[in-house]
């Protein structure tokens, strides 16, 4: 019969300044090997619409993990990527598999209008329409100024 693998789940928890998620994170690897986990799944890296108060579920820049100053803040909730991607080494060197959890099927935080075209709906049957179709501005448009043409 195989082994088993164990996974310990990281789950929001408060941050300080003096300390990230990824540094607690990077500093249990080796305990956590020990005791026998085998993965780890850590919460979402990449920014979210609320900053460093993002939880990051609700998903702004995919691929800012932390090194873009963006939504008022550099690092995401958890740190910033370096610390990330330390934590990451830090399993691996212990051989521990690491699985990120990602919440993008939703995107939140545009940064800027774009005119679309909407139609009124009844809120009981989503299959009629109770009204006319109208352009609306809608916040929807995804320029990142804070990464200044990267990635």
């Amino acid at each position: 019969m195989g082994n088993n693998g164990l996974m310990f789940q990281y789950v929001e928890e408060p941050n300080t300044e003096e300390a990230s998620l990824w540094k607690k994170a990077a500093k249990d690897a080796a305990h956590l090997a020990a005791a026998g986990v085998t993965a780890v799944l850590l919460p979402p890296s990449m920014k979210g619409a609320n900053g460093k108060e993002d939880l990051g579920y609700t998903a702004y820049d995919l691929y800012d993990l932390g090194e873009f100053d963006q939504k008022g803040t550099v690092p995401t909730r958890y740190g910033t990527k370096q610390e990330y991607l330390d934590a990451i080494k830090a399993f691996h060197a212990k051989k521990v598999n690491v699985y990120a959890d990602c919440a993008i099927s939703q995107r939140s935080g545009a940064d800027e209008m774009e005119t679309v075209t909407a139609d009124d709906f009844n809120k009981k049957s989503h299959y009629q329409m109770v009204g006319k179709t109208a352009k609306i501005g809608a916040k929807t448009r995804f320029t990142f100024p804070g990464r200044k043409g990267t990635y």
